[in-house]
């Protein structure tokens, strides 16, 4: 599945929403838990560092054995883990999304970057062939 949605706090809801669903019957309620909060925080991130005035895109797909997450920003530069402050209320979305995923990383596009995610689906349905779209 791929989407594009306004970059506005309700899109990390809306991409959460959306992934589970796509995913709904091919894996384990755990691993959609998983998927569903990993994309939450990098649509929510990706909407910071985008502004009101963008748009942030998202996919998700199977690829041998892992959910695949990516979201695509407007913004330069490198995701940045800012949870030094223990007692901070935000700044710790990529350090979840360390910790659920497999591997994560990012990538310059034009116009912005890309960050994804990793996130095995062992408990995906055996029919569920490599790299298949949602």
């Amino acid at each position: 599945m791929r989407c594009a949605l306004a970059a506005e706090p309700v899109a990390a809801r809306v991409a959460r929403h959306l992934v589970s669903a796509c995913f709904a019957g091919q894996l384990s309620a755990s691993v959609i838990a998983d998927v569903g909060l990993v994309i939450t925080e990098l649509v929510a991130n990706a909407v910071t560092a985008t502004g009101d005035s963008g748009s942030v895109e998202f996919g998700a797909w199977l690829d041998n054995g892992d959910v695949v997450l990516q979201v695509i920003d407007q913004a330069d530069g490198e995701p940045k883990k800012s949870a030094d402050d223990q007692d901070a209320e935000t700044g710790r979305g990529l350090l979840l999304v360390q910790e659920l995923t497999r591997d994560w990383g990012w990538t310059p596009v034009p116009g912005g970057k890309a960050v994804w995610g990793l996130i095995s689906a062992s408990s995906a349905c055996s029919e569920t062939s490599s790299a298949t779209p949602c």
